[in-house]
């Protein structure tokens, strides 16, 4: 039944969400900080390195550190990880919420 197919998407969407919100929660602050502005603001590195006071060299640094630490929270939370060792769980760059614009500065 297609509604059911769908109820399971919501839930496992919803899950997915819980098990990132968790493993950013676990990120230094400074990582997580920079790791939100990036995945899910749409921030360029530049941009945040800007914002935030820091080098560029500093935001990759955090930005990698988070998707390695995000994506090993999520495999041992029950996130699927593909054979390059990506998680199914975890996309590279997160889907921005409708009505969300970027913004320009």
């Amino acid at each position: 039944d297609s509604s059911q197919a769908a109820v399971d998407d919501v839930v496992h969407n919803r899950e997915r969400i819980r098990l990132l919100a968790c493993a950013i929660a676990e990120l230094p602050p400074q990582c997580a900080k920079v790791f939100i502005l990036r995945k899910m603001r749409g921030l360029s590195q530049k941009e945040i390195a800007a914002r935030l006071s820091i080098s560029v060299r500093t935001v990759e640094n955090h930005v990698a550190l988070g998707l390695s630490r995000c994506r090993a929270y999520m495999r041992a939370h029950g996130g699927a990880v593909e054979e390059d060792g990506r998680s199914s769980q975890m996309p590279e760059r997160l889907p921005r919420p409708a009505g969300h614009a970027k913004k320009t500065e």
